[in-house]
């Protein structure tokens, strides 16, 4: 994404504010468009690199342009995709308190869009070796139905895969180890943010939810 973006000039007589995109975690600073991170920036450098971007702009139209650059730029000869992310939904079952997609409207893949998002992939990826698919979200497994659809047409496809997801894990219960197989998934990160009730309390999840999510990576 950085390389469709390019560097911003930064300019006198412009007001600048934090972008949208930037996430701040004590004096580091996260950019979940363009994958950077930065910590005691100035900022000019901050301007530079999309931390921070001018008052008017409006960046969901900056994203479709990045993300329109980048697709176009994998159908260029010689261009292979390895790796793809599943933005299966911004919906969830927890009410984590430092989410940030808090606010947001709740969107979620539809099965098609996964079928077609697989055709496209097949398209596009290295047959020499295994494609790395992660599940991402909001909570992905909220969206089982788009996984299935995916990773079906890539069988179709004879299209080899390997996945990892990022979960809370509290939904792992209803997962078979079939399921597990079928995703050809490799690796989980569970989110654990504490221990006991406490754990339950930081995620808004019913009580006991430390015990299940204990229980899936003993699992």
């Amino acid at each position: 994404m950085v390389a469709a973006l390019g560097e911003q000039t930064p300019q006198d007589g412009i007001e600048y504010r934090r972008s949208i995109f930037t996430i701040a975690e004590g004096n580091a600073l996260f950019n979940t468009l363009t994958g950077e991170a930065v910590a005691d920036a100035p900022e000019s450098e901050l301007v530079r690199r999309w931390f921070y971007v001018p008052k008017w702009m409006d960046e969901y139209a900056l994203a479709y342009m990045v993300r329109q650059r980048y697709i176009q730029g994998q159908k260029r000869p010689g261009i292979l995709i390895n790796n793809v992310i599943l933005y299966l939904t911004t919906g969830c079952n927890a009410k984590c308190v430092y989410c940030f997609e808090q606010g947001y409207k709740v969107m979620t893949m539809s099965e098609q869009t996964a079928k077609d998002a697989a055709e496209w992939v097949a398209q596009r990826c290295d047959h020499s070796k295994p494609l790395s698919v992660r599940w991402f979200g909001g909570e992905p497994l909220t969206n089982i139905k788009a996984i299935d659809a995916f990773c079906a047409t890539l069988d179709a496809l004879e299209v080899e895969f390997k996945s990892d997801m990022f979960t809370n894990g509290d939904l792992m219960g209803g997962v078979t180890d079939e399921d597990l197989k079928r995703w050809r998934l490799k690796t989980i990160q569970f989110t654990i943010d504490d221990i006991g009730e406490k754990y339950a309390k930081i995620k808004g999840l019913p009580p006991g939810a430390f015990d299940r999510i204990a229980e899936q990576v003993r699992r």
